[in-house]
């Protein structure tokens, strides 16, 4: 039950900000689901859009590894790192220009991950 509200209120804050993000070449657009790297649209999975809506609506913040299991795979899961670094890999080698030195989304060594904001702009 609770992991059913926690995913309606993922969903309702989602839909609700109907907004874009942008971080350096990277364009999120809420409501459409759409992701753009330099204006080509990036194909990515349910999972893999979850994880970077979740790092939009906490841009420049440190997220625990167990923060991000949590939101995107549920309370069950708080331990199981290798899924977020998976998924955090597979985000790099679609939205970096150099997935093996990442300036979007930043590792923080035994702690988790962190999307920089040193170029994001919100608009509309």
């Amino acid at each position: 039950m609770l992991s059913r509200i926690r995913t309606a209120l993922r969903h309702r804050f989602t839909t609700e900000q109907g907004s874009v993000f942008r971080a350096g070449p990277v364009t999120v657009a809420f409501a459409s689901r759409v992701v753009k790297k330099n204006g080509e649209s990036v194909k990515l999975t349910p999972t893999e859009f979850s994880l970077l809506a979740l790092f939009a609506r906490n841009a420049g913040r440190v997220l625990t590894h167990r923060f991000i299991l949590e939101q995107i795979w549920g309370p069950t899961f708080g331990e199981e790192t290798q899924y977020s670094r998976v998924y955090v890999g597979q985000l790099r080698k679609k939205l970096e220009d150099d997935p093996a030195n990442p300036q979007l989304l930043l590792t923080e060594s035994g702690i988790g991950y962190r999307l920089s904001v040193e170029e994001e702009t919100p608009a509309n």
